[in-house]
């Protein structure tokens, strides 16, 4: 029996003079070495499976989110390439794609998919079954406009967030895309606030930690603006829970949404999209605490004058009577 030739992947070498063998065209019954001339069967290329996995830092985080695992199959002459891609129209998690040149040479060529799933004997049929009811509703303007939107509106939330590098970090590092796990953060604190015994804890964390750490990086900056910002941050956030020390039962009962609308304003006030701390402060505080210190120099002023004029009175009446 003639030796075999050696499998690299999806490559297969000559056994005799380890030359790279072509693949075979289709009618052919074996390949013929080029270099001693061995034959090799053409079964010896069917059911070659090579998988493909990226390395968990091959790529930056953008590229990341789209990572997926390509198995490529040969059946017989023709090589399908199983790519983990989900369909829009049925939802399944895996595809077959085949690349032809439909065009002329210097276009680039068409890829096409299709979806199959496996049964118990081994075969793959193509998944062709969809609800009429659910291709509708897909293909409905309304829900093609929704999507859209959202999608839009999802790749502009990346955008933003993209600017906070430990954003970034911890994206690369848990691999869950930072737009899911921001929008996941935001309902899930969004829920503890229906949660009566956790609104008030969940609001002040929320009120405390991103500024903490803020504030930090102030202090080694030398510029005061960022200064403006977060003083004026904790002045507005110590009133809340001066508030809240005295009056909190009050506040509940004629306000019952009190912390979700106190965790509203405080994210307005903190977050560096809006720096709503810095727009109170020359808005609202600086225009109130020039007003209280002019008022202030003018009557000292005033006193100042006053006590001068009685003292030239004194001296006047002194000088008379002498």
């Amino acid at each position: 029996m003639p030796a075999l030739a050696q499998k690299i992947g999806s490559l297969l070498f000559c056994p005799d003079c380890g030359t790279l063998l072509d693949f075979p065209r289709e009618g052919e019954v074996s390949v013929k070495c080029e270099q001693c001339g061995h034959e090799e069967p053409a079964s010896s290329y069917e059911n070659i499976e090579i998988t493909t996995r990226s390395h968990p830092d091959a790529f930056p985080s953008a590229l990341r989110q789209k990572r997926k695992t390509q198995t490529k199959i040969h059946e017989g002459s023709e090589g399908l390439l199983k790519v983990s891609e989900k369909c829009e129209k049925c939802g399944h998690m895996e595809a077959y794609s085949k690349e032809i040149q439909m065009r002329s040479a210097d276009e680039g060529s068409t890829i096409l998919y299709t979806v199959s799933v496996t049964i118990l004997d081994g075969l793959l049929i193509t998944d062709t079954r969809m609800s009429s009811a659910q291709q509708k509703v897909q293909q409905h303007p309304v829900f093609q406009q929704a999507q859209t939107k959202a999608s839009y509106y999802i790749q502009q939330l990346d955008k933003e967030l993209s600017k906070y590098p430990f954003l970034v970090n911890i994206e690369q590092r848990t691999q869950v895309p930072k737009t899911y796990a921001f929008i996941g953060t935001v309902s899930l604190v969004t829920l503890f606030h229906f949660i009566n015994a956790l609104a008030a804890p969940v609001s002040n964390l929320v009120g405390w930690a991103l500024p903490a750490y803020l504030s930090f990086k102030a202090l080694e900056t030398p510029g005061h603006q960022d200064d403006v910002q977060w003083l004026t941050y904790w002045v507005v956030f110590g009133f809340f829970n001066f508030l809240e020390g005295f009056a909190l039962r009050v506040v509940l009962y004629y306000f019952p949404w009190y912390f979700a609308f106190k965790t509203a304003f405080i994210l307005w006030l903190q977050l560096p999209a809006f720096r709503g701390a810095q727009t109170t402060y020359y808005n609202l505080l600086k225009p109130l605490l020039t007003n209280v210190s002019q008022q202030t120099r003018s009557a000292t002023s005033h006193n100042d004058t006053t006590v001068t004029a009685e003292g030239l009175r004194d001296r006047v009446a002194t000088a008379t009577s002498e």
